[in-house]
């Protein structure tokens, strides 16, 4: 499992980095980390699943359409890795899923 988002707080152009889970359900129902996700995944269903997160750096923050030139590079670089690393090809999907 991947969980993917923009970060302010990663190095250029993104970090990739595995999840633990962490029970920490935040007061508001429009918040859940990824590492609670886990949790709730292990004390629902006994499963801990392998777990990623891929934090690509962003720049810009204010509500608007579209990516910033930069965010746009580190959105590839970080989509070219997660291909190699899934061992996928973009048009077929991931490799162990093909004949």
């Amino acid at each position: 499992m991947v969980f993917v988002d923009a970060s302010v707080e990663v190095e250029e152009p993104f970090a990739f980095t595995e999840l633990a889970p962490a029970p920490q359900i935040a007061m508001t129902t429009h918040e859940l980390r990824p590492g609670a996700v886990l949790a709730l995944c292990e004390e629902l269903y006994g499963r801990r699943p392998s777990a990623f997160v891929l934090a690509i750096k962003g720049y810009e923050w204010d509500l608007r359409e579209g990516l910033s030139t930069r965010a746009e590079k580190n959105l590839a670089a970080a989509l070219d890795f997660l291909v190699k690393w899934l061992g996928a090809d973009p048009a077929n999907g991931p490799a162990k899923s093909r004949p």
